[in-house]
């Protein structure tokens, strides 16, 4: 049944205190840490750390004055703007309302996937600089709150970034073919780009809240399922797939990490349901149906901290789903305690594109991905 449209910032100020020297990355992927210099090296400290405190001074110095007004200081007319395929960041109220422009990523034509840190101060995405070309996408933060607010700052290439619960790392997506001939993959940094190391095969991490696992899209096994990664021990676990096929993008994790929500197919119909984080195929739910004739769904779905919404995108053309083509998609917002109803989220369909849910920790906000 659908219900009426619903009315109308990593961590990056972390002090380093030990950081052992990393190997140095190509000229493309080094990014400037941001992290304040507020602490002074000791004579007791070892070598190290004194060289990790000069590496801080030295990107603080680059950054130049910070903003001296209270809003953050992002360029509300991105250079890209006006041409074609160009989408950015932007947030809104949990029911659709009060829609605001955020970010893009300098010199992309288009930003997306974005999640929030933990501590509300960044906002990381991806974005590519020409349309299409995701091999060559790169992760960028920006700083919506906190003492850097209004900076953005390039982590270099990978997609689909998601926070640890600590915001200390991140763990991302590589396309193979990338410009730095990386393997493919799932891939982990410390959030301020450095020390990239390969986990495992798989597409869109999504890291739980105990910080022990990562939940990705298989990529290796037919039909398309879900597999936790073990962080500590590197061990994948599948889950669905042969019972319900997991589409485009994986799944998402419930706010106590003891659930995934994803969409998944079956019998030719898709689905937004959820499952217990151990695979138990008796805690399958089903909340939605999509039974509308050429209407697809793209995942993953975004839970509210609260545990009560769940918002997904809705592509409402018969445009054959390709991997990059989500023109007419649209957020629709869900409701944990009253499955199968499901509302727009806005009072009226803006832009062709509109995806890639992120719910701020308050559960107040929502950051997406739109071209309007």
């Amino acid at each position: 049944m659908i219900r009426p449209p619903l009315s109308a910032v990593f961590f990056l100020t972390l002090v380093i205190f030990c950081v052992a020297s990393a190997p140095s990355a190509s000229s493309q992927d080094s990014p400037k840490s941001w992290e304040p210099s507020s602490l002074q090296a000791k004579s007791h400290e070892d070598q190290a750390e004194i060289q990790a405190l000069r590496r801080i001074e030295k990107a603080i110095l680059s950054l130049g004055e910070l903003p001296h007004d209270d809003r953050a200081a992002f360029t509300d007319l991105h250079a890209r703007r006006h041409e074609k395929g160009f989408r950015a960041i932007y947030t809104m109220d949990r029911d659709g309302s009060n829609v605001r422009y955020l970010v893009a990523g300098d010199g992309l034509i288009s930003s997306a996937t974005p999640e929030w840190s933990h501590n509300g101060h960044y906002i990381a995405f991806d974005g590519t600089p020409q349309r299409q070309r995701f091999t060559l996408s790169r992760i960028v933060v920006a700083a919506v709150d906190g003492p850097f607010r209004g900076r953005v700052q390039d982590l270099g290439h990978g997609n689909v970034p998601t926070w640890s619960p600590d915001d200390d790392q991140i763990a991302f997506m590589l396309n193979s073919s990338n410009p730095r001939n990386d393997a493919g993959g799932i891939w982990v940094m410390n959030s301020d780009g450095s020390e990239r190391r390969h986990l495992c095969d798989g597409w869109y991490p999504r890291w739980s809240p105990d910080g022990k696992s990562l939940a990705i899209q298989c990529i290796n096994k037919r039909p398309n399922r879900i597999q936790i990664y073990d962080i500590a021990s590197g061990r994948l676990t599948d889950i669905l797939g042969d019972e319900m096929e997991i589409e485009y993008s994986g799944g998402n994790w419930s706010p106590d990490g003891t659930k995934l929500v994803f969409v998944g197919q079956r019998d030719g119909q898709e689905h937004v349901a959820t499952i217990e984080a151990t695979g138990d195929l008796d805690t399958l739910q089903i909340l939605y149906t999509e039974h509308r004739r050429g209407f697809r769904l793209y995942g993953p779905p975004a839970w509210s901290p609260d545990g009560e919404q769940i918002v997904v995108s809705i592509q409402e053309s018969g445009q054959q789903r390709l991997s990059g083509q989500w023109t007419n998609s649209y957020l629709y917002s869900l409701s944990v305690s009253e499955p199968g109803l499901i509302s727009l989220l806005e009072p009226e369909r803006i832009g062709t594109i509109n995806r890639g849910m992120s719910f701020s920790l308050d559960g107040k906000t929502i950051a997406f991905s739109s071209d309007r």
